[in-house]
C-alpha cells in the first residue's frame, strides 16, 4: 500500500483499522520497527486526516492489555505534536481520554496525564 501526499482515500476507515491491528501485533517489537510504524501511521494521518485515525485508535482505548493503552496515548500525543490542533475535536478527546485517569496501571494514567497536559496546550491556556 502506497500513501501518497493529497491521496483521498474511500478506505480510510479500513486503513486505520489497519493499522490498529498493526501496533495491537506489535506492541513489544523493536525500537527501529515502532520508528517504522510511526513514519505509516503519520502518512495516514495526512492522507485520511489525523482525527479519523484516532477515532479509531480511541475505540480500543479500554484493550485489556495495557502495553497497547499507552500505545494509543502515545499516538495521540504524537498526532496533537504533528499536526494542527484546528485538525482534532479537542473536546471529544477530552472525552474519550477522561477514563484513562483511572486506569489500574500506573503507566497508563501516567500517559493520560501527559496526553491530557498536550491536548490543554492546544487549548492555548
Amino acid at each position: 500500500m502506497i500513501l501518497r501526499r493529497g491521496h483521498t482515500s474511500t478506505t480510510g476507515v479500513a486503513e486505520a483499522e489497519f493499522l490498529l491491528q498493526i501496533n495491537v501485533i506489535m506492541v513489544d517489537s523493536k525500537p527501529h520497527v515502532k520508528i517504522e510504524l510511526y513514519r505509516v501511521t503519520k502518512a495516514l494521518m495526512k492522507c485520511t486526516g489525523a482525527m479519523e485515525v484516532l477515532d479509531v485508535m480511541l475505540d480500543e482505548v479500554d484493550n485489556k492489555n495495557p502495553r497497547t493503552r499507552e500505545d494509543i496515548l502515545i499516538y495521540v500525543i504524537f498526532a496533537l505534536l504533528t499536526f494542527p490542533s484546528a485538525d482534532f475535536d479537542l473536546d471529544d478527546l477530552v472525552e474519550r481520554l477522561a477514563p484513562t485517569l483511572v486506569d489500574p496501571k500506573r503507566r497508563v494514567r501516567q500517559g493520560a496525564l501527559e496526553c491530557l497536559a498536550t491536548v490543554a496546550s492546544c487549548l492555548g491556556n
